[in-house]
Order: C-alpha cells, then structure tokens, then sequence
C-alpha cells in the first residue's frame, strides 16, 4: 500500500474501506494512510471493518508509533450502518449504505 502512494493519489472526494486479513494488515494500511493524512492527502471517508475490540487494538498500538489522535479520529470503525448485520452479505450491505 505505501508505495502506491503515486498510482493511487488520496484527494478530497477519496473513500476508503479497510479490508484485510487481520489486524497486522489494517494496522499496516491505517499507519501508511495516517503518513499521507500528514502530508496532505486526506480521504472523505476512512472506513476499516472490525469489531470495537479490534478497534481499541490498532489505535493502542498507534498512538504509540506516533500517529496523530486527529486521523484517529477520522476512522469509522466499525463501518457500515448499524443494521445487525452478520453474514459476509449483511456487512457487504450495511458498508454500501453507509
């Protein structure tokens, strides 16, 4: 992702979706994206899939790498409107329409 950073410019009509394999992953996309957000390139939307837990998580482990609690606080997470989704299906929807 970080060295995507020129095929894929971030500007203010840019949405972005987290969705990776695991907390390593997100943790990874989240501090890369953060760097941009520093620099100037921040998205609309900052969505990452995850529970509150996973959330709690990641941000621990951030703000102790240093990044800034501003961008933190741009994250929606967990995305997706608030439906009771459960299934793979439900969440792809409740992301959708948020």
């Amino acid at each position: 992702f970080a060295d995507s950073a020129a095929a894929m410019p971030i500007r203010a009509n840019t949405y972005v979706v987290i969705v990776t394999r695991g907390h390593k992953e997100d943790g990874a996309v989240l501090d890369a994206l953060a760097r941009r957000a520093a620099a100037g390139q921040s998205a609309r939307f900052l969505g990452m899939i995850g529970s509150k837990t996973k959330r709690a998580v990641l941000f621990r482990h951030l703000r102790a790498a240093g990044v800034d609690e501003t961008f933190l606080a741009q994250v929606r997470s967990p995305v997706g409107l608030h439906i009771g989704a459960r299934s793979h299906e439900e969440i792809a929807v409740a992301v959708v329409g948020e």
